[in-house]
């Protein structure tokens, strides 16, 4: 790379254009890098050192983001449905469907464009074309669309199904005389029950317009409401809110409980805690069979909150490096009463690890409270 006061405001720069909706994975390690880069660039008196060792580490993830090339079944356009959520469905991962034959004037395709989001674009989408996407509906609803597109003539429009029936059939005009000027419309797509399927997506009336990207945002989705009651008896500390607390679905509160001056965060979530937090952890720590809680207050039952085992000292190591790897042996060696789980290794990430999903693995250790 090259080493000099520019190379990381210009790899910045292009970095800063890049939207996760592009790429299958690697986006966690990559905004990580971005951050941090950004940070030094605005840092005052940051070194020539700092600024190349920020380049690199940007370099290095942008590297490994993995681009998505076709929205699959394994890998589906999924509807965002928390609050102040959006995702973009980019059209020229659709697959596309020609009607016309091998000497077709105007054929069906993705073509190149710098007007275009990820500069490709869907051209040509004619009179009995399709094009489908693979798609996730976790949340029923309705979700605003904002499709960004252009078109040569007044008349183009754009009509969807889905032959699942989750998502309710709809169309939208789409035109412009002008085929040089980038237009928006906002419509509607109505989500009518949960659930995968996949949408096909052609002209309506007349063709479609060519299209780039459909911005989509969650509008009108029921999403359930959680109250959190929190309170302190007897004397000895606080507890910041206090009173009735609302959680919406997908969104966590966080409360201070300040006991004789020492300060601790809990989280309460609408969700259960990963990396074998809920699973693992905290059942073996607290001796509660939190699972099990998780699954009555699922069903609408009253959790059963009593303790099946006594309280012990559990601990998670998670495997970055092969030192990391060695140490675990040798711990298992010393203490093989104590291992409670030793995950399985998948070194094909060794020295690139980047988040949860890359780690070598994991080992949980369990004792008795001294």
């Amino acid at each position: 790379m090259e080493s000099n006061e520019n190379a990381l405001a210009n790899l910045v720069k292009e970095c800063e254009t890049y939207k996760s909706d592009w790429f299958r994975s690697g986006w966690d390690a990559f905004e990580t890098a971005l951050k941090n880069a950004k940070a030094v660039l605005e840092k005052q008196g940051a070194t020539l050192e700092e600024k190349n060792k920020a380049a690199a580490t940007l370099q290095t993830a942008k590297d490994e983001l993995v681009k998505r090339e076709k929205y699959t079944g394994e890998d589906p356009f999924v509807f965002p449905w928390r609050k102040n959520s959006n995702a973009t469905l980019e059209a020229e991962f659709a697959e596309l469907h020609n009607t016309g034959g091998a000497e077709e004037q105007w054929k069906l395709s993705v073509s190149d464009g710098e007007w275009a989001s990820n500069k490709k674009f869907i051209n040509c989408l004619n009179q009995g074309d399709t094009i489908t996407v693979p798609y996730k509906v976790e949340k029923p609803g309705t979700y605003s669309v904002e499709l960004t597109y252009r078109s040569g003539s007044s008349t183009n429009s754009l009509a969807w199904e889905d032959s699942a029936g989750n998502v309710k059939s709809g169309s939208v005009v789409a035109g412009n005389d002008d085929s040089k000027v980038t237009k928006t419309v906002t419509f509607d797509m109505v989500a009518e029950k949960a659930g995968e399927g996949v949408l096909t997506l052609k002209g309506h009336t007349k063709d479609a317009p060519q299209l780039d990207k459909f911005e989509i945002t969650p509008k009108d989705v029921k999403l359930a409401e959680f109250t959190v009651n929190a309170s302190v008896e007897g004397e000895g500390g606080t507890i910041t809110p206090s009173g009735e607390t609302k959680v919406t679905e997908g969104e966590n509160v966080e409360f201070k409980i300040t006991p004789d001056g020492e300060v601790r965060i809990i989280e309460i979530g609408s969700r259960m805690g990963g990396d074998c937090i809920g699973s693992d952890l905290v059942p073996l720590s607290t001796g509660y069979d939190f699972m099990e809680m998780i699954v009555d207050v699922a069903c609408g039952k009253e959790p059963k909150i009593v303790p099946k085992t006594g309280p012990k000292e559990a601990r998670i190591r998670f495997l970055f490096t092969m030192d990391d790897v060695e140490e675990m042996k040798q711990y298992e060696k010393e203490h093989p009463e104590e291992i409670y789980r030793i995950s399985e290794l998948d070194l094909s990430h060794l020295g690139h690890v980047s988040d949860s999903s890359t780690r070598l693995g994991y080992y949980i250790t369990v004792k008795e409270l001294s």
